[in-house]
């Protein structure tokens, strides 16, 4: 027996009593569970044990509850009169037992009716779910419509593509969101299918609801369960984008194909086999090919084989990327005429991926490559010109930034690698230079002259001080006007020539200033001359009574010190003669290593007790064309001078000399040295320094700062007049209390060279006589003779010497071996030996025949008699042959 559970909700205790009866009967199966009618609106049956039924007295709940149980339980109702069971049924109930017929048996047939009943619900329920989840996730619209048209069914993606729920498309005739063009086709469509013609695609367009066109394509076909036809399905597919797709395609097309047609450069299309498919009017006129003759060529046919490298590198390039240049070549046409095409290709692919056709676009280039080459030529000279002026140009915008500049203007600037392009007039000028070269360009923009001209002095970022001559004007065109303007018709640009007359300026200012001082050499000179005559004539009558007064006692002291100041008035006429260049001077080489330190000791004595001299050498030798008592003279007075300089309490006193060399002319306070090896020997000091006044007389005669009676003021100038004479450069650098350096550039020499072993010549004459003279004269000239007496005497000798052997000289005819001969066997035991003959004979008939080793040696031959001189002349000539 089954075991059946009921949940009782009833309200009348008789009737409570009467179940439970019924219930307790043995092996009835029955299970009844009891709810109070006032807990059964609440009741949670989701969460309740299951039972097969719920049993409701009709009248335990209020009307409008009861019904709403109904619909939503497996509700058997109970009661009192039979009459009550098409009400209950009508009204949702499962079954219905009247008061009188309750027993345990029909208590039991109606719940398992009821709870079959149920599980057939719930089991179509169910299916019904799953249809909707079915139709919901289907991404095309799908709709059912009756037979007048109306909807009765409508999933999700038909909200999704319209815009209309489910709920407001139900019961709706589809024609209402039908376009009404496209209506008459709808109905038609749906009568078709009313009467039985099976499933048909058609496209009509629907006007969502915000008001939006969208094409759909259907396919709909006939619902018929029985014979007969109850409803028509549908599934439409949104189309909108594909058919604007396909309008847009088929406008691009037509574009393409006019483009194609009226494009004024050469377009066509390559076939995979390499040959035209078709090309334009453009490429047809551009090559002189009729449509036809085009089709049967490929484009590397019309190429010029020259360039076939260049194309060659471009199909490799198309193969790896489909895209084809751009390249430029030479292309021949149908009249033989040669052209230059740009020509670029794209790979145009299906939607497979694979190729269809070459899109090749060429396009005339002769006339821009002929105006190229031009502009280009044009372009080298214009600057060619330009970096090859020795002027400074420049070309500035309106606020003074810098376009373009040459190589003369950044090495007037002292920048080599920037070019300065970017930098601005105000970054190269000190702010009152640029104040005027603002005026002067305002001034040019203005139109207020055609050119304005300026100097000016600046420091340039290497510390050189830089005189400049600028002249400014405007870029204009034939007619006179500005060439750029800018929208208001404002010249744009102002063109700069920069004129570095710094040298100009220095060579001016070295003039006066050698004027200065020749002219006060040549005074000097002329006062030394005048005063060397009258010396003559007071020395030597001083000396004469100085004889005179050898026994009066009280004239000799007098006479002594007349002859002392004569000594001096000497020594001092001899300094003019050194300013005013009359000295006369031998140089020789000094290695500057040897004599300064061998100086040192007495300029120590020169400085004084309370200052440090240092010395320092650079660590090689270096070596110098010079007077050494000049030397000795021109050092003592720098010494001497910067001692002077130091205060009381001493200093520091240094002396350098190191190396300097200049790849470029380089200027110095007396004249202007050229690019070669230099010394430079400074001599420095802590003293009071100098100011600029100073230092533009420092080298003049008699100039001095020093009190009365301390200094001559000839010491500097002497220095001066050594440096000339010599074509040394001085600079000098001083600061007021800080010190002051001189520095001495003097010309540098090699070091003496190691004396070479002479040279070993052997002289070869059977002529006692002979070889006498040749030895002689050879000896007296710096060479190491060795005579033999004949061939064989020399071959013996060159046997047992292997020491290079510089020239054989040799007589021509000899007892025994010739002297060619002989030349033959010394050469094969000392390869490129040089030969030297001497004969009797005349060159011209000294000929030897064509199987002699030396073949015809007319122009090796010295002719007796010769002269020393001749003698000379030929051995170094031989000598500098074999060199």
């Amino acid at each position: 027996m089954p075991q059946v559970s009921i949940l009782a909700v009833v309200h009348t205790p008789s009737v409570r009593v009467l179940l439970e009866e019924i219930a307790a009967h043995e092996n009835t199966g029955l299970r009844l569970h009891w709810l109070t009618p006032a807990a059964a609106p609440e009741h949670d049956f989701s969460n309740a044990p299951p039972h097969a039924a719920i049993l409701l007295e009709w009248d335990a709940l209020p009307g409008p509850q009861t019904a709403a149980w109904l619909r939503r339980h497996p509700v058997i109702a109970l009661g009192a009169e039979a009459g009550l069971r098409s009400a209950a049924i009508e009204q949702g109930a499962c079954d219905f037992l009247a008061f009188d017929q309750l027993s345990a048996p029909a208590l039991l047939q109606s719940a398992l009716h009821v709870a079959a009943l149920n599980k057939v619900h719930e089991d179509l329920a169910l299916e019904r779910r799953r249809y909707r989840d079915l139709l919901d996730n289907v991404h095309d619209l799908i709709y059912m419509r009756a037979p007048d048209g109306r909807i009765t069914e409508w999933n999700l993606a038909g909200e999704r593509l319209t815009g209309y729920t489910r709920e407001q498309m139900l019961g709706r005739d589809l024609l209402d969101i039908v376009a009404p063009e496209d209506r008459e086709l709808a109905h038609q469509m749906h009568e078709r299918k009313l009467a039985g013609e099976a499933s048909t695609r058609y496209e009509i367009g629907v006007i969502r609801q915000d008001g939006a066109r969208i094409e759909l394509e259907i396919n709909s076909r006939p619902v018929r369960p029985q014979a007969r036809v109850t409803a028509v399905s549908g599934i439409a597919r949104d189309i909108t984008q594909s058919r604007q797709t396909q309008r847009s395609l088929r406008s691009s097309e037509e574009l393409f194909r006019r483009l194609f047609e009226t494009a004024p450069i050469g377009l066509a299309l390559v076939g995979n086999d390499r040959k035209f498919q078709r090309g334009n009017p453009a490429l047809r006129a551009m090559f002189g090919y009729g449509e036809d003759e085009l089709k049967r060529l490929e484009p590397g046919q019309l190429s010029l084989p020259e360039d076939e490298p260049i194309s060659a590198k471009a199909r490799e390039q198309f193969h790896q990327t489909g895209v084809y240049g751009p390249v430029r070549k030479r292309y021949i046409r149908h009249d033989g005429q040669l052209i230059w095409v740009d020509t670029r290709a794209i790979r145009v692919l299906d939607d497979q991926g694979l190729p269809l056709y070459n899109l090749v676009i060429m396009q005339d280039i002769t006339e821009q490559v002929e105006t190229e080459a031009a502009l280009r030529e044009s372009e080298q000279r214009y600057r060619s010109l330009i970096s090859s002026a020795s002027l400074g140009i420049v070309l500035s915008d309106r606020e003074g930034a810098l376009i373009e500049t040459n190589p003369a203007f950044t090495h007037i600037f002292g920048d080599h690698d920037s070019g300065l392009v970017g930098q601005n007039w105000r970054d190269l000028y000190p702010p009152e230079v640029y104040a005027g070269l603002r005026r002067q360009h305002t001034a040019i923009l203005n139109r207020e002259a055609p050119s304005l001209q300026m100097e000016c002095n600046f420091l340039n970022p290497a510390g050189r001080e830089i005189s400049t001559r600028l002249t400014s004007m405007l870029i204009l065109n034939q007619q006179g006007e500005p060439l750029y303007i800018n929208a208001d018709g404002q010249p744009l640009y102002i063109l700069d020539l920069i004129e570095d007359i710094t040298e100009h300026r220095q060579l001016e200012q070295r003039l006066r200033r050698s004027e200065r001082l020749e002219t006060i050499g040549r005074l000097a000179g002329g006062l030394a001359h005048d005063f060397n005559n009258l010396l003559t004539i007071m020395n030597g009558a001083g000396r004469m009574l100085w004889n005179q007064a050898a026994h009066q006692p009280a004239m000799r002291e007098p006479l002594e010190q007349l002859l002392k100041a004569g000594e001096r008035a000497s020594a001092l006429s001899s300094q003019l003669l050194t300013i005013g260049k009359s000295e006369p001077v031998e140089r020789k080489r000094v290695n500057l290593h040897k004599l300064l330190p061998e100086l040192a000791s007495e300029w120590r004595k020169l400085a004084g007790e309370n200052a440090r001299l240092n010395l320092r050498l650079a660590p090689e030798p270096l070596w110098i064309m010079a007077h050494r008592g000049q030397m000795e003279r021109l050092l003592s007075n720098l010494i001497s001078n910067a001692a002077d300089s130091l205060p009381g309490t001493g200093g520091v006193i240094d002396v350098e000399v190191r190396p300097r060399h200049w790849d470029h002319p380089h200027t110095t306070f007396n004249l202007t040295l050229s690019p070669g090896d230099y010394v430079e020997i400074s001599v420095s000091d802590t003293g009071t320094g100098m100011d600029e006044a100073t230092r533009a007389h420092l080298f003049e005669p008699f100039f001095t700062s020093k009190e009365f009676q301390r200094g001559t003021g000839l010491g500097l100038a002497i220095v001066h007049g050594i440096a000339e004479q010599n074509q040394a450069g001085l600079a000098v650098e001083s600061i007021p209390s800080n010190g002051s350096r001189i520095t001495l550039f003097w010309p540098q020499t090699a070091a003496p060279a190691v004396a070479a072993r002479p040279q070993r010549l052997l002289v070869v004459d059977d002529e006692e006589g002979v070889r006498w003279f040749t030895r002689s004269v050879l000896e007296l000239a710096g060479f190491d003779v060795v005579e033999a007496a004949g061939a064989d005497a020399a071959e013996r000798w060159s046997g047992q010497h292997p020491e290079p052997l510089a020239l054989l000289i040799t007589d021509v005819i000899m007892p025994g071996m010739t002297g060619v001969e002989l030349a033959s066997r010394l050469q094969a035991q000392r390869p490129g030996l040089p030969v030297l003959y001497m004969s009797a004979y005349a060159p011209p008939t000294l000929r030897l025949t064509s199987s002699s080793p030396a073949g015809d040696i007319s122009a090796q031959v010295l002719t007796k008699p010769f002269t020393p001189e001749q003698l000379l002349e030929q051995v170094r000539r031989q000598l500098a042959a074999r060199s």
